[in-house]
């Protein structure tokens, strides 16, 4: 008699292939978030000067 098996089970490879996935996909999301954070930084320091240059202009 043939055995039948069903076999559902995840496979090392498959297993394998998804957390190489799921790597890439978190190292193109934290490349993302750290770009944001550069930007935001820029544009923090860029507000700075510029309400130093308004003070500067009140008082000098």
């Amino acid at each position: 008699m043939k055995s039948i098996k069903n076999n559902k089970a995840i496979t090392l490879i498959e297993l394998i292939i998804t957390i190489i996935i799921l790597l890439i996909l978190a190292g193109v999301a934290i490349s993302f978030t750290i770009k944001d954070v550069e930007k935001y930084e820029m544009a923090e320091e860029q507000i700075e000067l510029a309400i130093q240059g308004l003070v500067k202009e009140q008082f000098f």
